[in-house]
């Protein structure tokens, strides 16, 4: 993994501390899944993100959660065949799971293929039976072959969706057009890191920097303007 975001330039964002009479730099990371940096950043936040709501969930009282595989129709060979019909068929499906599992929450993280088929994994409530899973997506225009195997514990569920992500991250060139991670409506979203200091400060977009030069442009505005300059460190 690269030591920082690779992105050549990044925006700089601009604030007055009047507390401490200080300027402040700060630049963001792409936060693009292409830079492998910030895709790894990226894959653990969501799967804190998903361990959270998955915890949530169950002590809500929304429980059976289920590891499942759905593959796309034995006649779709290409990624493009696959996708093309795939809203449609997840708007049948989903809309059936949430008439037969009351509360029904879920994470897709689709798989990519060598030869381009696609697979879609899910994190799933609601005991759904794989009997079921297998006629319902079938009769939904996917295909027949498909899994359902209960998760266990919170961990489970972060190990499988951390499988798929870093699948999608390593593997082949992920195609522009396909979601890597995507959840039911209103999933919980984390809460506020304890160790979070809040600035109350105006940040402000600056200009657009080589990551290299921050140093350069804090010690330029400083020389210009009298006042101290800080470079806030994005990790």
């Amino acid at each position: 993994m690269t030591l920082g975001c690779s992105a050549e330039k990044l925006p700089v964002l601009k604030a007055f501390d009047t507390g401490h009479n200080e300027y402040l730099l700060f630049q963001p990371r792409c936060k693009m899944w292409k830079c492998e940096y910030c895709a790894n950043i990226n894959r653990l936040l969501w799967q804190a993100k998903i361990g959270h709501g998955y915890e949530y969930y169950t002590q809500s009282g929304i429980d059976g959660w289920n590891m499942l595989t759905i593959t796309a129709h034995p006649k779709c060979k290409t990624f493009e065949q696959c996708l093309f019909p795939w809203r449609n068929q997840w708007s049948k499906l989903g809309s059936r799971m949430r008439r037969k599992y009351p509360g029904f929450r879920y994470v897709i993280l689709p798989e990519c293929h060598l030869d381009g088929r696609v697979h879609w994994h899910l994190v799933a409530s609601g005991h759904i039976a794989n009997r079921w899973l297998k006629d319902n997506a079938a009769s939904c225009g996917l295909g027949y072959m498909t899994t359902s195997e209960p998760v266990g514990k919170m961990e489970a569920a972060i190990g499988y969706v951390s499988k798929y992500i870093s699948k999608s991250i390593y593997g082949n060139k992920w195609p522009k057009k396909l979601k890597r991670i995507s959840t039911s409506q209103k999933w919980p979203e984390l809460p506020p890191d304890e160790n979070f200091v809040h600035l109350d400060v105006n940040w402000q977009y600056y200009l657009t920097y080589p990551q290299e030069g921050i140093g350069y442009l804090a010690h330029e505005l400083e020389r210009e303007t009298g006042i101290i300059t800080r470079v806030l460190n994005p990790s």
